[in-house]
């Protein structure tokens, strides 16, 4: 009998997590976002970060704005890297359907070429939050994987298949500092599942090696994000001469009301 009160909590915790995108009407709060990459010796390394309120607003069509406004840099370096902070559009499941481009006093026209890349960068970056979550079912303690393709190297580097693991931990804590656990951490990792062929340069032989992980902090009843962080790590292999580079890029967010929750 004590066996079995022992072990009946443990299979209480491993019930399933159904996601459900409900966020609240007018949602606001603070983001934090900051990037970081880290390469060998003779390479700076580079910090950056931005800082923003936001407002989620009904917009047009029954769509939904996520708006950014009083967007501080922490120096003009990281205005070039990470970029200004767009409007999102999404609807009322979740799904993510454009940008708008934050009025300035200095009317510039964007280059239809990169008005595509910044969509699908929005596009990418929204669904890795939240938008992808919307329906999905985890089970704290079983991993689940699918197929994927994984880029290495640079952005022109080659894809691999890849073995994405996701898994889902329940009862965690939204922020560090608070004390109900009411949020689930999701990590999903990437690898490869074969090496990559060996390859030549001017310098010889070399092998590339590629890992990525997401954490992400979010409500599962609302996909309200508290936390995200994308790590990437890329290895040069060339003997003795092995070249490392971790890139790492994280997003806080803090909501003005206790109700980031849906009421």
């Amino acid at each position: 009998m004590l066996y079995l009160l022992a072990i009946v909590p443990s299979l209480l915790s491993a019930a399933p997590v159904t996601l459900h995108f409900a966020w609240p009407a007018h949602l606001q709060g603070s983001v934090k976002h900051t990037y970081g990459r880290q390469d060998d010796a003779s390479t700076p390394s580079i910090g950056t970060k931005v800082t923003y309120c936001f407002t989620v607003e009904d917009g047009a069509n029954g769509l939904h704005k996520m708006v950014p406004s009083e967007v501080q840099y922490v120096d003009p370096t990281s205005s070039k890297v990470l970029g200004e902070p767009s409007i999102l559009l999404f609807d009322d499941h979740g799904v993510f359907k454009g940008i708008e481009h934050l009025p300035t006093e200095k009317k510039t026209k964007v280059h239809p070429q990169m008005e595509a890349i910044q969509l699908a960068a929005a596009r990418a970056t929204w669904d890795e939050l939240t938008g992808r979550w919307d329906g999905v079912t985890l089970t704290p303690g079983k991993p689940s994987t699918r197929t994927v393709k994984l880029g290495l190297g640079s952005m022109m580097g080659p894809e691999l298949d890849a073995a994405e693991v996701t898994t889902l931990e329940a009862d965690v804590a939204c922020e560090a500092s608070a004390l109900e656990k009411t949020c689930v951490r999701i990590t999903v990792e990437t690898n490869p599942t074969k090496p990559s062929p060996p390859r030549l340069d001017v310098t010889g032989r070399f092998e590339l090696k590629a890992m990525r992980r997401v954490t992400i902090v979010l409500e599962p009843a609302t996909l309200v994000p508290y936390s995200i962080r994308i790590e990437r790590q890329d290895l040069v292999e060339r003997g003795k001469e092995d070249e490392r580079h971790l890139q790492v890029e994280e997003t806080t967010f803090s909501h003005s009301a206790p109700g980031a929750r849906k009421p």
